[in-house]
């Protein structure tokens, strides 16, 4: 399938591969962003001088972004169908130097939509986190990273791909209403059955099961009282 090969392209860069094996129009292309919704404070940390952030602020490729205590923010990119929902006391880079990767998610929590497009080099849209690498085409879901760089992934529609970021184990594909786990250095859990919605996400909300996998506290999510089979989540710490 197309996207072992992409996977594995990604990785080969990250290893220091050179990018002249790419050899696909527009996988070796920079989006285009934009902030279409902020709350409270959002940073761009690099590129220098740090600067905090406002609704009419252009966001750029290679942008370090982090979001305040009760902040949140939303950055589109209609180009690639894509729009990231980041959760408080998150960190982000937008695309990065290794072509085909949107977003990597350093630090918290965010919900990922990503519309179908249409067959073509570009199909496959990738996030990546510390310890993974998440390949989707149509589908929505949401990524928590912990401060040790472990990584949740909660699927609400469609299907992703995940493998850990060295590229040492299987890939194992998340469908609708799944979610796994990949700590930092191994490789994905097997798929568990969740009951959560994209709502439930934003305020917080972590599948029960997860509790002990050190996100709790760590995610900087909005905290809730309500459940719908999760476990409502602190504020981040």
């Amino acid at each position: 399938m197309r996207w072992i090969s992409v996977l594995m392209l990604v990785i080969a860069i990250a290893a220091g591969a050179t990018t002249a094996a790419i050899g696909q129009e527009g996988f070796a292309r920079k989006p285009e962003y934009s902030l279409t919704f902020l709350k409270g404070k959002l940073v761009r940390e690099t590129p220098a001088p740090k600067e905090r952030l406002t609704t009419d602020s252009a966001v750029r490729a290679g942008d370090v972004l982090r979001t305040g205590w009760r902040s949140s923010a939303k950055i589109s990119s209609s180009g690639m169908g894509t729009s990231f929902h980041i959760s408080p006391r998150s960190t982000v880079r937008l695309a990065s130097d290794q072509p085909g990767v949107l977003l990597e998610v350093q630090k918290g929590r965010l919900r990922a939509v990503f519309d179908k497009i249409s067959e073509g080099p570009s199909a496959e849209r990738i996030i990546t986190t510390p310890s993974a690498i998440l390949a989707v085409r149509g589908t929505e879901y949401g990524v928590a990273v912990s401060k040790a760089g472990d990584t949740s992934v909660v699927v609400f529609s469609g299907v992703v791909d995940v493998t850990d970021s060295g590229g040492a184990t299987p890939s194992v594909s998340i469908t609708a209403g799944q979610f796994c786990n990949i700590p930092r250095g191994q490789g994905p859990s097997n798929p568990t059955p969740h009951s959560m919605g994209p709502g439930d996400w934003d305020h917080g909300q972590m599948p029960s099961s997860m509790s002990g996998h050190g996100t709790n506290g760590s995610m900087g999510g909005h905290g809730s009282g309500h459940s719908h089979g999760g476990g409502a989540m602190g504020h981040g710490g």
